[in-house]
């Protein structure tokens, strides 16, 4: 199992600072996200950056859900999954993700649901017209129960002989799941992992509406937390797992140190489990 680091939770931190980092800890690539990217880079200039630092981008590019539940924004949506389809094909890789959406008075209506679900089929339906693949990632919305609630919703509405997983252990606690329990029931359907552990799982307010700004004291370095990275990376060697481990951490004090302890943490569990 590679092991990537996302450039989320970097902030500000200049692209190239981002890459050196990478490079000289040791992983093995970065994920990036072109949405943020395009509106300070010319993506060119990303790509030669990548070429200057020897830093290979991982074979897997997010393009969002925000706007699914309105049915005029599907076009747009439709497009938008074939840019980043082709985007990561020019960039040597297959795996798109989309992520939940919300109501919009956090829990969906069930005119949202539907809307919701025929966007992803739309879009799903493009990615893989496209030679890739559609992912869907849990993402914290809202607040823990409305997060729990779509997630099951999703997993229940969608088409899972057509797309696969990109599971967020950090957002599956957020969202009041056992990462283990989820890992376990879907193990042949994981095709991607974010990393991220939490400080507890006892929130308080949990039907509370909170913002992620909010959420993202709660997150903490691997190892450090209530996930238990060892069961899981145990059940995806088992399920011949052939995706990234990639560490994101949503917000940290210390963007490189925080990268520099998760990556030892993941290594020594490789190690450790023969991965």
């Amino acid at each position: 199992m590679k092991i990537g680091l996302h450039m989320c939770g970097w902030g500000e931190t200049p692209l190239p600072d981002l890459l050196v980092a990478a490079r000289d800890l040791g992983y093995d690539g970065v994920e990036l996200a072109p949405t943020w990217l395009e509106r300070h880079y010319d993506m060119a200039d990303v790509d030669a950056m990548l070429r200057e630092y020897g830093v290979p981008t991982v074979p897997t590019v997010y393009a969002g859900a925000s706007n699914y539940t309105d049915v005029h924004a599907l076009p747009q949506a439709v497009e938008s999954a074939r840019k980043f389809s082709r985007w990561i094909q020019e960039r040597g890789g297959r795996n798109v993700i989309f992520g939940p959406v919300a109501g919009k008075g956090g829990m969906r209506t069930d005119e949202e649901r539907k809307n919701v679900h025929r966007a992803y089929e739309a879009v799903g339906e493009t990615v893989r017209s496209e030679g890739c693949m559609p992912l869907y990632h849990n993402h914290y919305v809202v607040s823990h129960e409305v997060s729990k609630q779509i997630w099951q919703e999703d997993l229940d509405g969608m088409d899972w002989t057509k797309w696969q997983l990109c599971l967020d252990t950090g957002h599956l606690v957020l969202a009041l799941q056992d990462p283990v329990s989820v890992c376990e029931r879907w193990a042949k359907s994981i095709a991607w992992m974010h990393c991220k552990d939490v400080r507890t799982t006892r929130f308080q307010h949990v039907a509370a509406h909170q913002s992620m700004s909010e959420i993202v004291p709660l997150f903490t370095e691997l190892g450090c937390g209530v996930v238990k990275f060892p069961q899981i990376l145990d059940i995806l060697r088992s399920a011949n797992y052939a995706g990234w481990l990639v560490v994101e951490q949503d917000q940290c004090v210390s963007p490189r140190e925080s990268a520099r302890c998760s990556l030892e943490y993941l290594k020594d569990l490789k190690d450790l489990l023969g991965c």
